[in-house]
């Protein structure tokens, strides 16, 4: 039996021609067209199957690399790494296993466990994002800040001054679109001043009537202002203002009373026809006066007399008890039925 040649076949593309390019299957002696056909039994292509325009019907045929976009598009930029049992800071030393995994918050690196040492790890990049198995938290690397930050769990920590975490906002702050301000009351004492977003939170102050004053350093009292009994001297001690002439005194070891103003007897005196011939009137006391000079002693409606000028208390030739205002500025004004005050030590 010979076989035929090309000499008795008519190649080419038309009805009645011998398309070479469409080859019978080997096997079931198929025909290959172009047209919708079933191929029985499992075919090993030597090339990757392709799906010429785009792929629209459930059953098509797609490569790996349309299926590596389709599914980065649906996870918007997240890239999804193997799980690890524990994130931290210390490596693990106990429960471990070969494929034991582990993220190192020191470096950010992600360590794998084998053959009884830990690997030198492997640098994450933007957007890895992993399951922490021992706690169901999901952490993705910000490669922003270097750090991996947790950006799903029920049981993300309260936030410190030393650690991030999740904060409650509370009474006296207002959160709009992501921003965070304070509420101030009305007539709080409290203002914002300044250009948004650099403002900068101030206390209102009146000077003429609260005291306070703003001054490099800070916030300060002015004492003085807010009271006429308080002083500031030049070592900035705080004190008591006194009056120069009266009974309560400043000395080294504080405030004292003066024991020279203080009276033990007090009298009042109706003057009589005979009291203003004598220029003189005795204390109703039998004793002596002691330090006469710190009498207190005054007419009713006048002033104060001043003790040496106006009176003296001297001796009765028994007692040192008798007021004399002989030749002194009394003398002459004082009239029957005056009503002389007298404050007096014994």
């Amino acid at each position: 039996m010979h076989k035929l040649d090309r000499r008795f076949i008519a190649l080419g593309l038309g009805d009645k021609d011998l398309n070479l390019e469409v080859l019978p299957d080997g096997a079931t002696r198929k025909a290959l067209t172009n047209d919708a056909q079933t191929i029985d039994g499992l075919k090993t292509f030597s090339t990757t199957p392709r799906t010429l325009g785009s792929v629209s019907n459930v059953l098509d045929l797609v490569n790996k690399a349309y299926v590596d976009v389709s599914i980065q598009n649906a996870l918007q930029g997240i890239k999804w790494r193997d799980p690890v049992e524990v994130v931290g800071a210390i490596f693990p030393t106990e429960d471990l296993y070969d494929g034991y995994r582990f993220i190192n918050l020191v470096d950010n690196k992600i360590y794998t466990y084998v053959t009884d040492n830990w690997d030198t790890g492997v640098v994450p990049e933007k957007n890895w994002t992993v399951i922490c198995s021992s706690t169901d938290e999901q952490w993705t690397y910000d490669d922003d800040t270097n750090a991996w930050i947790v950006s799903h769990s029920s049981g993300v920590p309260l936030a410190t001054k030393d650690g991030s975490g999740k904060v409650q906002i509370g009474d006296g702050l207002l959160v709009s679109t992501g921003v965070i301000s304070l509420a101030l009351a009305t007539n709080s004492g409290l203002v914002l001043d300044g250009t948004t977003p650099n403002k900068e939170l101030m206390i209102l102050v009146d000077n003429e009537t609260s005291g306070l004053t703003l001054t490099s350093d800070g916030l300060a009292i002015n004492l003085e202002s807010l009271s006429a009994s308080l002083v500031i001297n030049a070592s900035n001690e705080l004190g008591v203002r006194l009056k120069g002439a009266g009974s309560i005194q400043k000395g080294p070891e504080g405030i004292y009373v003066d024991p020279n103003v203080l009276y033990e007897h007090y009298e009042e005196i109706t003057l009589t026809e005979t009291d203003i011939d004598n220029k003189y009137v005795s204390l109703t006391e039998n004793i002596d006066v002691r330090q006469p000079q710190t009498s207190k002693l005054y007419v009713v409606g006048s002033p104060i007399q001043i003790y040496g000028m106006d009176y003296v208390i001297e001796s009765d030739s028994t007692y040192i008890r008798r007021i004399f205002w002989g030749a002194k500025g009394l003398d002459g004004v004082l009239e029957e039925n005056d009503t002389i005050r007298i404050w007096y030590n014994v």
